[in-house]
C-alpha cells in the first residue's frame, strides 16, 4: 500500500507519483489505522473439460441405438446406484465413434465437471496407447500442471481427483480390459463409455453393459447416401441406390465412401458405381477414396492384430463357398482339431470379425468376406489343399 501525503493546502504532493499497490490519499487522520489487504487473487479456474469429438453432419437415424444407451444410463443410475461401464462395440466402419459423440453430446448437463475424451489407439501401427497416457491427459485437463509418470502412481491420483465428480468419459478405440481398467473413475458420478472394434467381454467383471451396433438397413442406408449425393439424385435411381446399400452390406463407412465418389462424379449414374461394387474383385478398390480411411484399411488393421492361428483361419474361410460355418468347418478348413478350431472362432467372434449368429453358426458381413478372401489370395498365394486355385474338400 502507497500512501501520498497532502499539503498544508490540500494539494498532492508530487502530482507526477506512481502509485503501486494499494494506495490512500489523506489530509488528516486520526485514531487506529487497520488495513486489510484484499485477499491475493490467483487467474480464473479454468472451464471444465468439453474434448468429445464433433459428430459429422452426415449422422443419420440410430435412434434405436440412442434409445438402448438411454436405458443402460437410467438402469445403471436407479437407487443411487454407480453409473454403468459402457461397451459400444462392433466391426470396422460401422460407426462407433460417431453414435457415441451424438449420444454424449446430448448429456451435457448431466456431466457439469466434464467430458474427456482419449483415443485408445487399439488397432494402430504404432500399437495401443498405454494408460498411463490418457491418465496423464485427464489430469492435466483438470487442472494438475505436474503429474506423476509411474502407472500406479497416475491411477491412484486419477481416482481420488475424480472421486466427487460428475464426468462422462469416452476411451474410443480400446483393444483390451486391461487397457481400460485403469481409467475408471474413483467416484460414483462417473460415466464411462468405451467403443472397441472387440468385444471386450473382461470388462463384465468391472460391471460393464455391452451395447453391439450393427450394419445399418435399407431405409437408413439410402438416408446417408442422400446427405452424400442428394435426395433428387438417390430419387431419380432408387433401385440402384437401395442396391448400392445393399452391396455396402449396410457399413455407414462404405456407404460414406460410395456417396464421396458419387459426389464427385456428378454425371456417373449409381448403377454404374453399384455394378463396380457387385464384382468381388473389385468391391474394396472401388471404395478407396484419396486420403479418406477406408474399409481396406480398418479390416487390415483389424486382422493386422490376430493371432497367427486367428489370421490362418480367417483366410481359410474366406474363399470357402458358404454362408454360414460353424466349428467342423473350421476346423476341416486348417486341417486342425475342434478344440483348435472352436478357440480360434471364438478369437474372430472377439475381434468382430465373424457374427455369432446362433448355436455353432457364424459368418461374415458381406465385405469382410470379401477382405478375407484377398488376404488368403496375397497371404497364401502358392495353390493347394486350402488356398485359392487349389483342390476343394467338403467340410
Amino acid at each position: 500500500m502507497g500512501a501520498v501525503p497532502d499539503d498544508a493546502h490540500g494539494n498532492t504532493i508530487g502530482g507526477a507519483a506512481q502509485l503501486y499497490g494499494a494506495t490512500v490519499q489523506a489530509r488528516d487522520v486520526h485514531g487506529g489505522i487497520h488495513v486489510h489487504p484484499a485477499a491475493a487473487q490467483g487467474p480464473p479456474p479454468a472451464p471444465a473439460p468439453r474434448q468429445l469429438l464433433p459428430v459429422p453432419a452426415h449422422f443419420t437415424n440410430r435412434r434405436d441405438d440412442l434409445a438402448a444407451l438411454d436405458r443402460m444410463l437410467a438402469s445403471g443410475a436407479a437407487d443411487g446406484a454407480p453409473r454403468p461401464l459402457i461397451v459400444v462395440n462392433g466391426p470396422a466402419g460401422v460407426g462407433k465413434t460417431t453414435l457415441v459423440s451424438r449420444w454424449l453430446r446430448s448429456l451435457d448437463a448431466e456431466f457439469p465437471d466434464g467430458q474427456l475424451y482419449a483415443d485408445l489407439r487399439g488397432h494402430s501401427v504404432d500399437g495401443p496407447a498405454g494408460p498411463g497416457e490418457a491418465l496423464g491427459q485427464f489430469l492435466r485437463a483438470l487442472g494438475l500442471a505436474s503429474v506423476p509418470t509411474d502407472l500406479a502412481e497416475l491411477a491412484s491420483l486419477w481416482r481420488s481427483r475424480t472421486a466427487g465428480l460428475r464426468i462422462a468419459v469416452m476411451l474410443d478405440n480400446a483393444f483390451t480390459a486391461a487397457q481400460v481398467r485403469p481409467l475408471l473413475p474413483g467416484g460414483p458420478g462417473g460415466l464411462v463409455v468405451v467403443t472397441s472394434r472387440r468385444r471386450l467381454s473382461g470388462l463384465r467383471m468391472d460391471g460393464a453393459e455391452f451395447h453391439r451396433l450393427a450394419a445399418f438397413g435399407t431405409a437408413a442406408g439410402v438416408e446417408l447416401l442422400s446427405l452424400g449425393i442428394g435426395e433428387d439424385r438417390v430419387a431419380s435411381e432408387l433401385p440402384s441406390a437401395q442396391r448400392l446399400v445393399a452391396l455396402c452390406g449396410g457399413l455407414p463407412l462404405a456407404v460414406c465412401l460410395a456417396s464421396a465418389r458419387l459426389a464427385s462424379r456428378p454425371m456417373q449414374p449409381v448403377e454404374a458405381l453399384a455394378e463396380a461394387l457387385a464384382r468381388d474383385a473389385d468391391r474394396l478398390a472401388a471404395l478407396e477414396v484419396e486420403g479418406e480411411a477406408t474399409v481396406r484399411k480398418a479390416l487390415d488393421a483389424s486382422y493386422a492384430v490376430l493371432s497367427p492361428e486367428a489370421a490362418l483361419l480367417y483366410r481359410r474361410l474366406g474363399p470357402l463357398p458358404v454362408l454360414t460355418f460353424g466349428t467342423r468347418t473350421a476346423a476341416a478348413a486348417c486341417a486342425e482339431s475342434l478344440p483348435w478350431a472352436e478357440r480360434r472362432l471364438d478369437e474372430l467372434v472377439e475381434a468382430n470379425l465373424v457374427e455369432d449368429i446362433g448355436p455353432d453358426s457364424c459368418r461374415f458381413h458381406d465385405l469382410v468376406r470379401v477382405h478375407a478372401r484377398d488376404r488368403a489370395v496375397e497371404d497364401d498365394p502358392a495353390p493347394g489343399p486350402w488356398r485359392p486355385g487349389g483342390r476343394a474338400r467338403p467340410a
